[in-house]
């Protein structure tokens, strides 16, 4: 089958799956299987990509795995990274994080990224600011193999650091902590299906949706030097609780919205 005749065919399917993009999602796939752009594929509807391969995607895709797991990568600012089952899917609005980061980190900071995941926070910063030295930190060995590929893929100068948030981390050794961590209730009913089936419960959920990073905080007070940093993101309607645990905590606060409007990330800021 040629190209045009496979986007025929997978638009129709990926339409009866009730998928949100299905001429968009048809084309990612056939073009990751050729190793072309989206671009190259729609010029070029006489190339005829491997049947079994974009069949064995497709079938997966039609099962629900998203399609990030599917081609194995996503785009985060602006960069294309490694993503598989195991870490989280980065979403666009980590990059309101990212951006808050940027702007607001001193010169020369040491920074962790913790809970990093797949590495994208981490090893953007690295990339945007070569001024930094950020460590990326996570509990789980798998998670810290692909953000370390990613380091690898965009040459990132970044250390790594294995440990349940900030331990291992010694008194006044960091700067700067950024971090997006569990913050979904696991009873929320608003929670996509596919997220809950696909991606791993231990970087989704935390008790309460706060209890996760109310931890993070406590830990961070002796971690951080003075002034420090401690920027988070968190989730729909949590903006009061994370202000009130970081407040309790001798932090200053300001909030930043994401492209919506909605409360996203929470800059707390320690003087004293």
């Amino acid at each position: 089958m040629t190209a045009a005749e496979w986007l025929h065919q997978l638009e129709s399917a990926f339409t009866d799956a009730h998928l949100d993009s299905p001429r968009l999602e048809a084309e990612m796939l056939v073009a990751h299987v050729l190793g072309v752009s989206r671009e190259w594929l729609v010029a070029h509807p006489e190339a005829m990509p491997p049947r079994l391969a974009v069949a064995a995607l497709a079938e997966r895709r039609l099962r629900g795995e998203p399609m990030a797991y599917v081609l194995g990568k996503k785009e985060f600012f602006g960069r294309e990274f490694v993503v598989r089952p195991g870490v989280l899917i980065p979403r666009p609005e980590t990059e309101i994080l990212v951006e808050c980061a940027l702007s607001r980190l001193p010169e020369s900071s040491r920074v962790a990224d913790v809970g990093t995941g797949s590495g994208v926070i981490g090893v953007t910063l690295a990339l945007e600011r070569s001024d930094l030295r950020v460590t990326l930190s996570d509990v789980s060995a798998a998670a810290l193999k692909i953000a370390k590929e990613n380091a690898e893929r965009h040459s990132a100068i970044v250390s790594f650091h294995q440990g349940d948030l900030l331990e291992g981390f010694q008194d006044g050794s960091l700067d700067a902590i950024v971090a997006n961590l569990p913050y979904v209730d696991p009873s929320d009913p608003l929670l996509d299906v596919g997220v809950k089936t696909w991606e791993p419960s231990v970087a989704l959920f935390a008790e309460g949706g706060v209890k996760v990073i109310e931890r993070l905080v406590a830990q961070s007070v002796k971690v951080l030097t003075t002034p420090g940093l401690l920027i988070l993101e968190f989730g729909h309607g949590q903006a009061i609780s994370i202000e009130l645990i970081l407040t309790k905590n001798g932090y200053g606060v300001e909030i930043e919205s994401d492209l919506a409007g909605i409360p996203r990330v929470a800059v707390g800021t320690r003087s004293g």
